[in-house]
């Protein structure tokens, strides 16, 4: 039999189980591959997807929250400027409306 040769002393499409195709379609294994896990990683893949998934709709409920709050709260915050608005409004019409009344008692002669 032939010598064996090192990692480094294989072509690179020639390697030996370096997880690429090989001749006949199948992959080898790969030495990057996770413990417990299938050579095509579907033993632990669906639970680190449904993992991800339940952290993204975690992430995005918090998201979610943190915006209904700040609305909330601008709404208020809007909501109190209107009310202190219409109070400016409602003064200035009970002034005037007294400056008006002022004036033709003093103007009309009894």
């Amino acid at each position: 039999m032939g010598q064996k040769l090192s990692s480094s002393e294989y072509p690179s499409s020639e390697m030996p189980y370096s997880g690429a195709t090989a001749a006949h379609g199948a992959t080898a294994p790969s030495s990057t591959q996770s413990p417990g896990t299938t050579p095509t990683g579907s033993s632990s893949a669906g639970s680190t997807v449904q993992g991800l998934t339940d952290q993204a709709k975690h992430a995005a409920a918090e998201v979610a929250h943190g915006a209904r709050e700040q609305a909330a709260a601008r709404v208020e915050t809007q909501k109190d400027r209107t009310v202190g608005g219409l109070a400016t409004v409602a003064n200035v019409l009970r002034t005037t409306s007294q400056q008006i009344r002022s004036q033709e008692q003093t103007s009309v002669p009894q």
